[in-house]
This record gives C-alpha cells, sequence and structure tokens, in this order.
C-alpha cells in the first residue's frame, strides 16, 4: 500500500493524472433522537395531530442494514453493496446482493427512529422500510460503496417500483 509521501512520486508517472487517499467511513453514535428532532415528535405529538404517520411513504435507510424480522418495523425490502476482493480499494469493484440483514445494529436503529410503530414509536409509524446496507458490521465502508448505494437509488430496477425518491439528510 502506498504511503501519502509516495503520492507525489506516483502523480509523476506518465498517464497518471491524479492520486488521492480512499478513505474508510466509519459509524460514530451520538443521541439520535436529540439529533433528530425526533423527541418533539414523541412528547408533543407533532405530525399526528394533523394526521400524519406516513402511509403510503417509502423510506430507504442507507446504512448497516435493517432487521428484516423486528416486529416494530415494516420492512419491503433491500439491498446490500459491498466491495470484493483483495488489493487496493480503488481497484476491487462494487457488487450487490440482497443479503440486507443489520449485523451491526445502526441501521435498524435509524430504521425505528424513522417508522417503529411498536413500544416506541417512530416520526412515520406508518411509512414502509426498504434498507440499503453500504456498512459492514463494523460500520465501515468506502466511498465507493455509500456512493453505489446512493446512485441504486437511481436505478431502473428501483424505480420500476413506482417510486419518486427524495434523499434527505
Amino acid at each position: 500500500m502506498a504511503k501519502r509521501s509516495d503520492f507525489q512520486k506516483i502523480r509523476d508517472l506518465p498517464g497518471v493524472m491524479n492520486v488521492v487517499e480512499v478513505p474508510v467511513y466509519k459509524l460514530t453514535m451520538f443521541n439520535a433522537p436529540d439529533m433528530t428532532g425526533v423527541s418533539a415528535v414523541w412528547n408533543h405529538g407533532l405530525g399526528f395531530k394533523q394526521g400524519f404517520k406516513g402511509e403510503g411513504m417509502l423510506i430507504s435507510i442507507i446504512d448497516s442494514g435493517i432487521d428484516a424480522d423486528h416486529p416494530d418495523l415494516s420492512v419491503v425490502g433491500g439491498v446490500r453493496f459491498f466491495s470484493e476482493g483483495g488489493g487496493p480499494p480503488w481497484k476491487r469493484p462494487v457488487s450487490h446482493d440482497g443479503n440486507f440483514d443489520d449485523d451491526n445494529g445502526h441501521g435498524t436503529h435509524c430504521a425505528g427512529i424513522a417508522a417503529a410503530k411498536g413500544g416506541i414509536v417512530g416520526v412515520a409509524p406508518g411509512a414502509r422500510l426498504y434498507a440499503i446496507k453500504v456498512l459492514d458490521s463494523s460500520g465501515s465502508a468506502y466511498m465507493s460503496v455509500i456512493v453505489a448505494g446512493v446512485d441504486w437509488l437511481e436505478d431502473p430496477a428501483f424505480k420500476e417500483l413506482g417510486i419518486d425518491v427524495t434523499i434527505a439528510n
């Protein structure tokens, strides 16, 4: 693996346009209810008083997957993106399959904030959930895998479900 000190040497090679570091992104846990403002929904019924419960909505959670068997979540499907093979990250192809089950817990936690309908109620308890798993069991992913997951929302296979996509952060 190249060291940062080698980047300029590599850039100077014929045919090389640029060299960039391929970062690995890792989850950090914060107090999600405070970050998202969902406590106001829980404590004051905001949205619920106006009749908004998320019926007819599909929320895609781009994270570590979702526990498809969780009794408080309406999971209707999902996809997993992952980097295959050995060697440097920029040479690894990104593939996808249907194994979106959460082996970290963070994605299921986020899905609960969005749409849980049990003992704890999410912001939109009537919404259905679709998992886009991009993070591995340690909560890490290469940017290329995360981008592939976001790009997939524009994939014709997803559009065939008849879903309009709005990306919110």
